[in-house]
């Protein structure tokens, strides 16, 4: 599909079909717009949510983006303008959450003219088996042309038209988020009445522990606290389950809280919950790729990734980290939050 597209391209057709309703598939078969199922995963960075992710882009008619929000939110805060793909730029001031919400609207709806160019260029799109294509469809116009030109604006534009024509073709169009609150996803809920979110939630110990691992969470000397982002971490914590509270009896079918430790206890049955409420159909190559990356033994090497080799042991490994002092420290801060999700208190 990939020759047949890029071999009609012109920087003209191109932006007319990124500004209108690009409905064709390899096929010339029209493809229906509204008919798409729109999923955000909505959590806090390092709670999880990967697996979550992993899990729903193993469909095959499912188009998964690993965290888009990275880059605008690293960039708008230095004071950066930003670039659309067809060059429009950007200027600041911005508002972060705006900004954010203009984002994920723009890939839920495939409207990647109106999503800023870093997005794409992001190494986290290789996370996504769809999204990764981009690169694939970079190199191949490099190699195409000359094995040493540089990659122009042309080769970006055609690589861009070509990813949106594969969310298009989509049923299911999944976005990874860690960068947002839960209350930041209600101007979308409005505007898309098929999204659905899955609210992922993990043990706040667990999260602290995890951030302080790489470098995110160092100690906190005023306080005089081993582990300086509790505060944050337990603060916006308590605003989802505000906000999930006000949301609930809006769309009581549209948004799931999952806890991640339920996922790692019982990952098929979870994966199974987690298809269901997206209103898709899991299949045992599916079932079986779960028990294999959660239950098998395989190496997890990777920070980012969602292997884990006993997801079980996984869930509960942050107790060994914490001494006493600082596990009540944490207790005492999230005390609210860990009676909400009915975590047990040491």
């Amino acid at each position: 599909m990939e020759k047949s597209i890029l071999a009609r391209w012109s920087k003209k057709v191109f932006l007319e079909e990124l500004q209108g309703p690009l409905r064709l598939n390899s096929d010339n078969n029209e493809v229906p717009g509204p008919n798409f199922t729109a999923v955000v995963i909505q959590t806090h960075f390092r709670s999880g949510s990967s697996l979550s992710g992993d899990v729903l882009q193993q469909h095959p008619d499912a188009f998964y983006i690993y965290e888009p929000l990275r880059a605008p939110f690293m960039l708008i805060p230095m004071g950066k303008d930003m670039i659309y793909p067809d060059g429009r730029i950007k200027k600041q001031p911005m508002n972060l959450i705006t900004e954010a919400q203009t984002t994920m609207r723009g890939l839920l709806t495939c409207d990647f003219l109106n999503v800023f160019s870093e997005v794409f260029k992001s190494d986290f799109m290789l996370m996504g088996k769809k999204s990764k294509q981009y690169f694939t469809c970079l190199e191949g116009r490099k190699t195409s042309k000359n094995q040493t030109k540089n990659r122009t604006d042309d080769d970006f534009l055609a690589c861009v038209h070509f990813l949106r024509s594969l969310c298009l073709q989509s049923k299911y169009r999944v976005l990874k988020i860690v960068r947002t609150p839960l209350d930041a996803l209600t101007i979308i809920l409005n505007d898309l009445p098929s999204l659905k979110v899955l609210h992922v939630v993990r043990d706040p110990r667990a999260v602290i522990v995890s951030r302080n691992s790489i470098g995110y969470c160092p100690p906190d000397q005023s306080t005089n606290s081993t582990y300086g982002c509790t505060s944050e971490i337990c603060e916006r914590l308590e605003s989802d389950i505000l906000t999930k509270r006000k949301l609930g009896p809006l769309y009581s079918d549209r948004i799931k809280t999952v806890l991640y430790e339920d996922m790692a206890r019982r990952p098929v049955e979870t994966a199974k919950e987690l298809y269901q409420f997206v209103g898709m159909t899991i299949q045992q190559n599916i079932l079986d790729y779960v028990y294999n990356i959660t239950s098998s033994g395989m190496k997890n090497d990777c920070e980012i990734c969602s292997v884990r080799s006993n997801s079980t042991y996984h869930i509960m490994a942050w107790r060994k980290s914490l001494d006493k002092d600082s596990l009540f420290r944490i207790q005492d801060r999230c005390n609210y939050v860990l009676k909400h999700y009915e975590y047990t208190i040491y």
